[in-house]
Protein backbone atom coordinates (compact mmCIF):
# COMPACT_ATOMS: atom_id res chain seq x y z
CA UNK A 1 0.00 0.00 0.00
CA UNK A 2 1.60 3.49 -0.61
CA UNK A 3 2.35 5.89 2.12
CA UNK A 4 -0.67 7.90 0.62
CA UNK A 5 -2.81 5.69 0.97
CA UNK A 6 -1.79 5.34 4.73
CA UNK A 7 -2.69 9.05 5.05
CA UNK A 8 -5.79 8.56 3.69
CA UNK A 9 -6.91 6.38 5.73
CA UNK A 10 -5.77 8.27 8.54
CA UNK A 11 -7.42 11.65 7.48
CA UNK A 12 -10.94 9.17 7.25
CA UNK A 13 -10.19 7.91 11.07
CA UNK A 14 -9.55 11.16 12.44
CA UNK A 15 -13.37 12.60 10.53
CA UNK A 16 -14.45 9.30 12.37
CA UNK A 17 -13.35 11.28 15.66
CA UNK A 18 -14.62 14.17 15.19
CA UNK A 19 -12.82 17.63 15.86
CA UNK A 20 -13.24 17.62 19.06
CA UNK A 21 -10.80 14.89 19.49
CA UNK A 22 -7.14 15.87 20.01
CA UNK A 23 -5.11 14.44 17.08
CA UNK A 24 -2.74 12.56 20.00
CA UNK A 25 -5.96 10.04 20.22
CA UNK A 26 -6.25 9.30 16.65
CA UNK A 27 -5.27 5.39 16.48
CA UNK A 28 -2.17 5.17 14.96
CA UNK A 29 -0.62 1.24 13.62
CA UNK A 30 1.27 -0.01 16.03
CA UNK A 31 2.95 -2.28 13.62
CA UNK A 32 6.63 -0.76 12.60
CA UNK A 33 7.55 -3.02 9.58
CA UNK A 34 7.86 -0.79 6.42
CA UNK A 35 4.85 -0.23 4.47
CA UNK A 36 6.23 -2.89 1.56
CA UNK A 37 6.78 -5.73 4.04
CA UNK A 38 2.85 -5.62 5.01
CA UNK A 39 0.82 -7.73 2.71
CA UNK A 40 -2.61 -6.87 1.53
CA UNK A 41 -4.62 -8.49 4.05
CA UNK A 42 -2.26 -7.29 6.90
CA UNK A 43 -3.41 -3.81 5.92
CA UNK A 44 -6.75 -4.79 6.15
CA UNK A 45 -6.82 -6.19 9.42
CA UNK A 46 -4.89 -2.86 10.54
CA UNK A 47 -7.01 -0.12 9.08
CA UNK A 48 -10.17 -2.29 10.87
CA UNK A 49 -8.54 -2.47 14.36
CA UNK A 50 -7.93 1.28 14.00
CA UNK A 51 -11.34 1.90 13.22
CA UNK A 52 -12.65 -0.21 15.90
CA UNK A 53 -10.31 1.90 18.17
CA UNK A 54 -11.50 5.18 16.91
CA UNK A 55 -15.23 4.28 17.35
CA UNK A 56 -13.98 3.15 20.57
CA UNK A 57 -12.58 6.59 20.85
CA UNK A 58 -16.29 8.22 20.25
CA UNK A 59 -17.69 5.74 22.35
CA UNK A 60 -15.76 6.87 25.51
CA UNK A 61 -15.96 10.41 25.06
CA UNK A 62 -19.72 10.14 25.35
CA UNK A 63 -20.14 10.72 21.06
CA UNK A 64 -21.02 7.32 19.91
CA UNK A 65 -21.07 6.50 16.11
CA UNK A 66 -21.93 3.46 13.94
CA UNK A 67 -20.88 2.94 10.42
CA UNK A 68 -22.92 1.16 7.59
CA UNK A 69 -21.52 -2.42 5.93
CA UNK A 70 -21.07 -0.60 2.87
CA UNK A 71 -19.46 2.56 4.56
CA UNK A 72 -16.70 -0.04 6.45
CA UNK A 73 -16.37 -2.24 3.15
CA UNK A 74 -15.24 1.31 1.31
CA UNK A 75 -13.05 2.55 4.33
CA UNK A 76 -11.69 -1.23 4.95
CA UNK A 77 -10.95 -1.98 1.22
CA UNK A 78 -9.45 0.83 0.18
CA UNK A 79 -6.13 0.43 -2.39
CA UNK A 80 -5.47 -2.43 -0.52
CA UNK A 81 -6.34 -5.34 -3.25
CA UNK A 82 -6.81 -7.61 -0.54
CA UNK A 83 -10.70 -7.68 -0.75
CA UNK A 84 -12.89 -6.86 -4.10
CA UNK A 85 -13.61 -3.32 -5.01
CA UNK A 86 -17.48 -3.65 -5.79
CA UNK A 87 -19.94 -4.19 -3.35
CA UNK A 88 -22.36 -7.25 -3.32
CA UNK A 89 -24.33 -9.25 -0.77
CA UNK A 90 -21.17 -11.53 -0.44
CA UNK A 91 -18.89 -8.55 0.72
CA UNK A 92 -21.65 -7.79 3.08
CA UNK A 93 -21.01 -11.40 4.77
CA UNK A 94 -17.49 -11.64 4.12
CA UNK A 95 -17.33 -8.12 6.35
CA UNK A 96 -19.58 -9.23 8.90
CA UNK A 97 -17.53 -13.04 9.60
CA UNK A 98 -14.00 -10.23 9.09
CA UNK A 99 -15.07 -7.85 11.66
CA UNK A 100 -16.25 -10.05 14.54
CA UNK A 101 -12.76 -11.71 14.25
CA UNK A 102 -11.04 -8.32 15.04
CA UNK A 103 -9.39 -8.06 18.43
CA UNK A 104 -12.08 -7.74 20.99
CA UNK A 105 -12.53 -4.48 23.31
CA UNK A 106 -14.35 -4.42 26.43
CA UNK A 107 -17.13 -1.83 26.15
CA UNK A 108 -19.16 -0.97 29.29
CA UNK A 109 -22.44 -2.74 29.48
CA UNK A 110 -21.88 -4.19 26.93
CA UNK A 111 -18.91 -6.23 27.51
CA UNK A 112 -16.38 -7.89 24.95
CA UNK A 113 -16.85 -6.33 21.12
CA UNK A 114 -15.71 -6.64 18.00
CA UNK A 115 -15.94 -4.31 15.25
CA UNK A 116 -19.06 -5.69 14.11
CA UNK A 117 -20.75 -4.48 17.22
CA UNK A 118 -20.58 -1.07 15.17
CA UNK A 119 -22.14 -2.12 11.88
CA UNK A 120 -25.38 -1.19 11.02
CA UNK A 121 -27.40 -1.22 7.85
CA UNK A 122 -27.89 2.74 6.64
CA UNK A 123 -31.37 2.35 6.00
CA UNK A 124 -32.07 1.38 9.75
CA UNK A 125 -29.40 2.10 11.94
CA UNK A 126 -29.35 -1.27 13.40
CA UNK A 127 -27.13 -4.47 13.26
CA UNK A 128 -28.79 -7.04 10.94
CA UNK A 129 -30.90 -9.61 12.55
CA UNK A 130 -28.34 -12.52 12.33
CA UNK A 131 -25.75 -10.38 14.16
CA UNK A 132 -27.95 -10.98 17.64
CA UNK A 133 -27.26 -15.00 17.12
CA UNK A 134 -23.53 -14.50 17.90
CA UNK A 135 -23.80 -11.30 20.03
CA UNK A 136 -22.49 -11.80 23.58
CA UNK A 137 -24.57 -8.92 23.89
CA UNK A 138 -28.30 -8.23 24.01
CA UNK A 139 -30.20 -6.11 21.30
CA UNK A 140 -31.78 -3.81 24.13
CA UNK A 141 -28.30 -3.36 25.78
CA UNK A 142 -27.26 -2.63 22.56
CA UNK A 143 -30.02 -0.21 21.46
CA UNK A 144 -29.58 1.39 25.07
CA UNK A 145 -25.97 2.27 24.08
CA UNK A 146 -25.73 3.31 19.94
CA UNK A 147 -29.39 3.69 19.39
CA UNK A 148 -29.11 7.49 18.82
CA UNK A 149 -25.60 7.22 17.54
CA UNK A 150 -24.22 9.39 14.22
CA UNK A 151 -24.13 6.89 11.66
CA UNK A 152 -21.00 7.73 9.76
CA UNK A 153 -20.11 8.77 7.58
CA UNK A 154 -23.46 9.54 6.18
CA UNK A 155 -24.60 12.07 8.97
CA UNK A 156 -21.19 13.82 8.60
CA UNK A 157 -22.29 14.19 4.53
CA UNK A 158 -26.00 15.49 5.38
CA UNK A 159 -24.87 18.18 7.96
CA UNK A 160 -22.03 19.37 5.32
CA UNK A 161 -24.87 19.43 2.44
CA UNK A 162 -27.07 21.51 4.98
CA UNK A 163 -24.53 23.95 5.30
CA UNK A 164 -24.18 25.03 1.73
Amino acid sequence: MSQSGSETFSTLLRNVLGPDVPDGLVPKSTDERPTSEITPYEEVCRRAQRLLNALVIRFELDSPAVISYRSAYRLLSGDSGAVPPEWSMACAKWLVRFCAETEPVILRLLGRVCLDAFLVSAETRRPRPEHWATAGYGQQAWEALFGDAELWPEDQLAQSRRRR
